[in-house]
């Protein structure tokens, strides 16, 4: 994921310093990457160098001054270019929650084509592991092989893969309707 949208979309709603990101990233794990202040500070010079954020330094009593970053106009542009564009089609659930996290910030016609988007591709996904045949693979370098055993947990993992993209379309159902309903 670009982790240079994430923080530029984060300082979008709130101007912060690169320690407060990291924490922000952290009590979000679940919907956005982790990172590290390894990455973060890397990224927000770049960000900086790119004029895509500034930052105003406050000095602390007896601690090193702080840096706390904001989004320049430049900034705010590109993010929403990047929000707004269609996800990649190989997008994974993390790529795809990190631009839902923002999905607020967009306005009701293209939150709604980007939600059938995701839709849509779901529904491809879910097809495709429709079409997935198992077959008895060869026995490894000779040793005997419970083909049985082999085939039953193909088949179970399969079908988690079946009822987790099966619950991202009804998911995704439930979130369309509601926009629609609300926004």
């Amino acid at each position: 994921m670009a982790l240079r949208h994430t923080l530029l979309g984060l300082l979008i709603l709130q101007p912060r310093t690169g320690y407060a990101l990291h924490k922000r990233l952290e009590e979000a794990t679940f919907l956005l990457e982790a990172a590290s202040l390894r990455r973060i500070y890397p990224t927000l010079k770049r960000l900086a160098d790119e004029g895509l954020v500034v930052y105003e330094v406050e000095p602390q009593e007896g601690r090193p001054a702080r840096k706390v970053y904001c989004v320049t106009e430049e900034g705010v542009t590109e993010f929403l270019q990047w929000l707004r564009a269609p996800a990649d089609p190989g997008a994974d659930e993390q790529r795809f929650f990190a631009r839902f996290f923002f999905y607020g910030l967009l306005d009701r016609d293209t939150l709604l084509v980007r939600l059938q988007d995701a839709k849509e591709q779901a529904e491809g996904e879910r097809e495709s592991l429709r079409a997935v045949a198992m077959a008895p693979p060869p026995g490894p370098h000779g040793l005997p092989l419970d083909t049985g055993r082999v085939l039953a947990t193909w088949g179970m993992m399969a079908d988690y893969a079946r009822r987790r993209v099966e619950g991202r379309v009804e998911w995704l159902a439930q979130v369309i309707a509601r926009v629609q309903a609300e926004f």
